[in-house]
């Protein structure tokens, strides 16, 4: 990273829940994914970041009580739509990355809720004429997700484990 300043307190992204910034610096971050995905959308030439974090695959849900953002077909909507009214007019700025989508439960997790979520972000993403350009995806350990405004690196952390996509 360059000498841009790193905001000293990060916006929180709670589970089904998005944020976008547009300050250079802003520290986005989620935790603890286990069968959730982190969209993490990078508009570094714009100085635009938005994180997601997907809870389930789709809002066809009888009944749901969640949120629209909770849902990979309709919080990805929503993620863009911010991003546009924030200043990213064009998806092909944006660059994506996803990470998430674990069986946290091992062989107990008949119903693959991580790996529906992951193929839901796709397919979303593929209507938008987007891919993940990085992904961390699947296995069986959770993980924290943290991205920086202006910049197009996302940092992975699980314990004293760091890495980065």
């Amino acid at each position: 990273m360059d000498n841009t300043t790193i905001t000293e307190k990060p916006l929180i992204v709670g589970v089904g829940e998005f944020a976008v910034s547009h300050t250079k610096g802003q520290v986005l971050k989620t935790f603890s994914l286990g069968s959730c995905v982190a969209v993490c959308a990078l508009a570094p030439s714009v100085s635009i970041a938005g994180l997601l974090h997907v809870q389930l695959p789709d809002s066809k849900i009888p009944n749901s009580a969640f949120p629209p953002s909770a849902f990979a077909d309709t919080g990805i909507q929503l993620l863009f739509k911010e991003m546009r009214r924030q200043g990213c007019e064009k998806y092909s700025l944006v660059k994506i990355k996803i990470v998430g989508g674990a069986n946290t439960l091992g062989e107990q997790n008949s119903i693959e809720v991580g790996k529906k979520n992951i193929l839901a972000v796709k397919k979303t993403l593929w209507q938008f004429g987007l891919g993940p350009l990085a992904e961390d995806v699947g296995g069986e350990i959770p993980r924290t997700v943290e991205i920086v405004t202006g910049f197009d690196m996302v940092t992975i952390t699980n314990g004293s484990n760091k890495w980065y996509i």
